[in-house]
């Protein structure tokens, strides 16, 4: 039975409420090998004949060009405090955040800006220190063709690599950004936090239901204040103000101040002593649960100067990338693309990524990372 049979028996059984029976064999002839038990756990729910066609289409639907969609992303270390071990804990963090930033920088990456924030900011149930790399502001609804730079992916690749190698112990993520910032966009924005993160150690205390039940509130636009933060470039909606509640949890610039140099006396020594930071990408294997999406990113890869040096395990569910002994530019951008692939191209499969980095003291580490729906992660 051809493909468009399957989904056409799908479609005729989920409109009898038979869907169990119709679903399983579509995810089997996409190579979800568990499919039962996604439908045990209600992942893809039967009861809904929507939410079944949309992930059929998500499958069968052409990849999408990570440089046409992921306009930037933004870094989250998230890590809980008590008020025993608020400052303490803020300052170790935040000179973690400082060292990561002069990493950055030290490889020619333009940060867009970096923040600290107490509990509360958007998603982020605990404390969030924030680093946004951003190539450009995705006006989507004017200028839908602008695509993003390759050196913006190999940015982004390599603030995953000092991650992998350097969290020492927190919780890292980073997510992209494909939506359109000029208008209210939050179901994409939380479906960025769903579907597209790489985390790198552990997992974040993320409330979703932020972008899909927000805490926001609508201004009158005559107010003066209202019309200060219009000029500022806030959304409007509805001929109102559409005001973020994130903004008061933001720390301090003084409080921040002074955790960085008690991080600095008390820490930095021990912290750099320990950092490693990477010279030469050797090997790259990405392992996918769904070997449709494998067989499409393996093609993908195959697109890019990476053809040469890729292989397709007998399985089809592990792409191997070799790498080189130095960061080669090329290289290293290609493999970004490959992750901003996947951010948006995943098809909500679970997805692992191997780094085998060098680093500067010529010894060998291998990091990983992990990418899955954040709404079934085991928090």
């Amino acid at each position: 039975m051809s493909d468009e049979d399957l989904i056409r028996l799908a479609e005729e059984k989920l409109k009898e409420n038979k869907t169990s029976e119709a679903f399983v064999p579509v995810l089997q002839r996409v190579q979800l090998t568990n499919a039962s038990s996604f439908l045990d756990k209600n992942t893809y729910p039967d009861s809904n004949p929507t939410k079944v066609k949309d992930y059929i289409d998500h499958i069968y639907r052409p990849s999408l060009d990570p440089q046409n969609k992921v306009w930037g992303c933004h870094f989250h270390f998230d890590y809980k405090v008590t008020d025993t071990d608020k400052d303490s804990k803020n300052e170790v963090v935040i000179g973690l955040q400082s060292l990561f930033l002069d990493y950055l920088r030290s490889v020619d990456v333009k940060i867009t800006r970096a923040d600290c924030f107490n509990s509360g900011y958007g998603p982020h149930f605990d404390n969030n220190l924030e680093v946004r790399l951003e190539a450009f502001i995705r006006e989507i609804s004017k200028r839908p063709n602008e695509k993003t730079s390759r050196k913006n992916f190999s940015d982004l690749l390599l603030g995953i690599l000092w991650g992998q190698i350097n969290h020492f112990g927190h919780s890292l993520s980073v997510h992209p950004l494909t939506h359109d910032e000029y208008n209210e966009d939050l179901q994409t924005e939380g479906n960025e936090h769903d579907y597209g993160p790489v985390f790198v150690n552990g997992y974040p205390n993320w409330n979703l239901n932020f972008f899909y039940e927000p805490q926001m509130r609508l201004v009158d636009p005559n107010d003066k204040q209202t019309q200060l933060w219009v000029s500022l470039g806030l959304p409007v909606r509805d001929g109102k103000v559409l005001i973020d509640t994130r903004i008061p949890t933001q720390m301090e610039d003084k409080y921040v101040t002074e955790a960085l140099q008690n991080f600095e006396r008390n820490h930095k020594e021990d912290f750099l002593n320990k950092i490693r930071i990477p010279t030469a990408l050797k090997l790259v294997a990405i392992y996918n649960t769904n070997v449709t999406t494998t067989r499409r990113l393996f093609e993908y890869v195959s697109s890019l100067d990476l053809h040469k040096n890729s292989t397709l395990d007998d399985d089809n569910s592990t792409v191997v990338i070799q790498g080189d002994r130095i960061l080669n530019k090329t290289f290293v951008e290609d493999v970004g693309l490959v992750v901003g692939w996947l951010m948006v191209n995943r098809n909500r499969s679970e997805t692992y990524l191997s780094f085998e980095v060098e680093e500067e003291k010529a010894k060998t580490v291998v990091g990983y990372s992990k990418m899955w729906d954040f709404s079934n992660n085991p928090y």
